[in-house]
């Protein structure tokens, strides 16, 4: 009878056992079915952050996209970049505004561009990075090539898995083969408008710029002043120092002019010795002050270490007192340029016949 007792319980036993096994199983494969529906889900959303990144026109907005993608594929609370461009650096953070953000930036910004991804965690013990428990850093980069880091973040535990980090590292590959396009066309259209020598603009992007710039003033009545300007003498000054020298001094008299006008106005090399300036809603009284100011700072100038100096002289017009369109306001400034050299050369000629020298 006592064995039949020790038996039955055994037996009991045993079916408990197999019963919770069951169970454990099943939550096992819950667990796993879990996992790949996480994973189905964020196979969508990869592929939409990674089309992001490719299509960024510009780095801030690569930035944007990779500061809000690193967050939706990390699970993580906050996320942030700081990325390098031709134009600066571009820092972006993932929400903006609290001051866990304000932590996760001094992190960046303090940590830099790691050489491999870090894992960091309890950093809320540091008194600077408050409101953030685990973060993740990655490196922006190409090859030997760095253009900024990502981080990512939570302010209340939780850590991150490795598929996560992988999904990370293969973004900031993404972004920083993104930012290597952006720069090199940045740098073709930059070229393809300006001039090698001064870095003002060339004469085609001249010819665009005052069509545009003709036709809005027409649109909206307003006045539209140009410039002519020449440097007088300069092939004296070439033959006397040397082309090295003349170049520099081309490059001299570019700055004073983008130094002297306005950041609305549009200074280009027309061609040799030879520049213009379009002076949008500037009348022909303010475009003639614009010149003599232009003429006063290059003739105060020293353009090599012998003091050599050097003097220009500038025509002015206006539409629509002086011309009808862009053509005959190029005419116009053109004419007002060849009666100030046949008046002595270092003066300003308005074509209303407005003199200031």
């Amino acid at each position: 009878m006592i064995i039949l007792v020790l038996l039955l319980i055994a037996v009991i036993v045993a079916l408990a056992a197999y019963a919770a096994s069951g169970r454990m199983h099943s939550k096992g494969l819950e667990s796993r079915i879990s996992g790949l529906e996480a994973k189905e889900e964020r196979v969508p959303s990869f592929a939409e952050a990674m089309r992001l990144l490719a299509a960024s026109a510009n780095v801030p907005a690569l930035a944007d996209a990779l500061a809000e993608s690193a967050k939706i594929l990390s699970g993580a609370e906050l996320s942030a970049t700081l990325l390098k461009g031709e134009s600066g650096a571009e820092f972006r953070v993932d929400p903006p505004g609290n001051p866990a953000s304000s932590s996760l930036e001094r992190f960046l910004r303090q940590e830099g561009i790691p050489e491999a991804p870090r894992r960091l965690s309890a950093l809320y013990e540091n008194p600077d990075y408050r409101g953030i428990s685990e973060a993740l850093l990655f490196p922006v980069v190409l090859k030997d090539e760095a253009f900024g880091s990502l981080a990512v973040a939570n302010s209340r535990g939780g850590g991150f898995s490795e598929e996560e980090e992988d999904m990370l590292v293969s973004l900031c590959a993404v972004s920083a083969l993104a930012i290597k396009k952006i720069n090199a066309c940045e740098e073709l259209q930059y070229n393809a408008v300006r001039d090698p020598l001064t870095g003002l603009y060339n004469y085609r992007a001249f010819q665009e710029r005052l069509a545009s710039e003709a036709e809005r003033a027409r649109r909206y009545q307003n006045s539209l002043s140009l410039l002519m300007l020449d440097v007088d003498d300069f092939k004296h000054f070439n033959l006397s120092f040397g082309r090295d020298a003349a170049d520099r001094a081309l490059k001299k008299v570019a700055s004073i002019i983008n130094e002297t006008i306005r950041n609305i106005d549009f200074a280009a090399r027309y061609g040799g010795e030879e520049f213009v300036v379009m002076l949008p809603e500037s009348s022909p009284e303010n475009a003639a002050k614009t010149a003599e100011r232009i003429r006063r700072a290059v003739e105060d100038a020293e353009f090599n270490s012998e003091r050599a100096k050097l003097t220009i002289t500038i025509g002015a017009a206006s539409l629509p007192s002086d011309a009808d369109d862009k053509d005959q306001l190029i005419k116009e400034a053109d004419g007002a340029l060849y009666i100030a050299k046949r008046r002595g050369k270092n003066r300003v000629q308005s074509a209303g016949r407005l003199t200031l020298a």
